[in-house]
């Protein structure tokens, strides 16, 4: 056997197995307290209790087995943070079965091992007469035992073949986009149906100009509908005013009503000869946290004056159009008070909120993936310590040290109920960032190859204030974070 040194890799399990006999539990919420629900009763008692890992983000299990030397046996069911202390290879002639040894991290009596050389002699000659005898009902006579680090290896190496599989499946399945027209309806191109497939906002999707309709494509969820849509051109501000007094230039954007969002897309410079797209900036909340909606004169234009409620606060908004686009305005109004309560109000009304997305850890600027490996597995780990009970991770995001000012890594998270923004542990003097979902009115997204940012729109006794967020553009999963805290918003009440 080989010895290892202590690399701080720590790995999630569940138990499938106990080693032993041992008490079940039942918890009650309501009360607060745990309930004797009965007695497990083991198969056959073993030295270890049988696992697989968990996936941190999403809490499901890989399928890699585990091999558990905990004091006493845990009860089936149970999430233990552990300690890889080896990797077993059992070999069968062209067949090789792989599992990892490790030891519970709050076990104080077994948690100072590192190596399966460290462990009691009986422990050992326990888990060695049952690898070679018992561990799958089969004698092995060869077994290879290999250092905790090829353990993580391992482990690492399954969960990136994983993700290459699924995302792999993803791809060759992609559902049709919900909001995308099937033909151009301008030129006369319809599907052959009874009923028309897609709303006329929908259809004017592909009379936007190519870039916007760029802008579109990566913003909007495939299974989102669009209902209201409004253009807005390049105009001078009543609101914003240069040094000088005059009314700045507002760029050009698009109003959209979804049936999951009210978001306004501006674009930040419009394109040279060259065609080149510098970007957009989006502002966007669901209607559900729409207080009031009204259409409002300023000067020359004219305004969508939106309330947004928080659990803390109101936040008000004025997005500016032209005069001409009054009545398209009234009409996107009267659409969103659609979604205010009423007086004995029975309507279903969305409860869901994102599902879990999986994101890989990447830095896009790096050579070699295998190189931040050791500083994601601290980010991943960081961010484990900081989730509540009972609180489940949606997405996250990796932000490299070159990204922020002050050279330090960080790791995005949004959970069911906050955003998280962890930095790396080996830079203590840094805090750590926390943002409940429900005290956030709105959401602002600035897409731009240079310069981008997430801001979180925060109301606390009526008062707004912004949290910004740096994110490369080309961080992996850049949109994707953005969208789940979006769709996150439904399912947490402020009301």
């Amino acid at each position: 056997m080989t010895e290892s040194h202590d690399t701080g890799d720590v790995i999630e399990v569940r138990v499938i197995e106990p080693s032993d006999d041992c008490n079940l539990y039942t918890y009650e919420p309501h009360r607060q307290r745990f309930r004797f629900a009965g007695v497990h009763q083991a198969a056959e008692p073993a030295p270890v209790d049988r696992a697989l890992i968990v996936d941190a983000l999403s809490g499901t299990d890989i399928d890699i087995p585990v091999l558990l030397m905990s004091h006493r046996a845990i009860l089936p069911g149970c999430i233990v943070r552990a300690r890889p202390i080896a990797l077993l290879r059992l070999k069968d002639g062209n067949d090789e079965d792989r599992y990892v040894v490790a030891e519970p991290i709050a076990d104080s009596a077994s948690s100072s091992a590192r190596t399966v050389a460290d462990l009691a002699p009986e422990k050992r000659l326990a888990l060695d007469k049952f690898v070679k005898t018992s561990l799958d009902g089969q004698i092995h006579p060869t077994v290879i035992w290999e250092d905790g680090a090829l353990a993580m290896a391992f482990v690492h190496d399954v969960k990136r073949a994983g993700k290459l599989v699924r995302a792999k499946s993803a791809k060759q399945n992609v559902p049709a986009v919900a909001w995308k027209p099937l033909g151009y309806r301008a030129a006369g191109a319809r599907r052959a149906a009874d009923i028309d497939p897609h709303t006329d906002s929908e259809y004017a999707y592909h009379q936007l100009p190519y870039r916007f309709q760029h802008y579109v494509d990566e913003y909007l969820a495939p299974d989102e509908r669009i209902l209201f849509a409004i253009n807005r051109p390049a105009m001078k501000s009543a609101l914003q005013h240069d040094w000088l007094k005059r009314g700045k230039t507002i760029q050009a954007g698009i109003l959209f009503l979804t049936d999951q969002q009210v978001v306004l897309v501006t674009e930040i410079i419009p394109p040279d000869q060259s065609s080149i797209r510098y970007g957009y900036i989006i502002h966007a909340g669901v209607p559900e946290r729409i207080g009031s909606v009204n259409v409002l004169p300023t000067g020359s234009n004219v305004c969508l004056d939106i309330t947004w409620h928080s659990a803390t606060g109101i936040e008000h908004t004025l997005w500016e159009f032209p005069c001409e686009a009054r009545g398209e305005l009234q009409a996107a109004a009267e659409l969103l008070c659609g979604w205010q309560p009423r007086v004995d109000d029975r309507r279903l009304r969305r409860a869901y909120g994102a599902q879990p997305v999986e994101i890989e850890l990447r830095d896009p600027s790096a050579n070699d993936p295998a190189a931040i490996i050791p500083l994601t597995t601290r980010l991943t780990d960081a961010l484990q310590t900081q989730l509540a009970v009972g609180e489940q991770g949606l997405a996250r995001l990796l932000i490299p040290a070159w990204a922020n000012s002050d050279n330090v890594a960080r790791i995005l998270a949004v959970t069911n109920q906050r955003v998280l923004l962890v930095p790396d542990p080996q830079s203590p003097q840094t805090a750590n960032l926390e943002v409940y979902l429900r005290n956030i009115s709105s959401l602002m997204l600035k897409s731009s190859i240079l310069d981008s940012w997430l801001l979180l729109r925060v109301t606390e006794h009526n008062e707004t204030r912004s949290v910004k967020i740096s994110v490369p553009s080309t961080a992996p999963g850049f949109e994707a974070v953005f969208q789940t805290m979006r769709q996150q918003l439904v399912a947490v009440p402020v009301r």
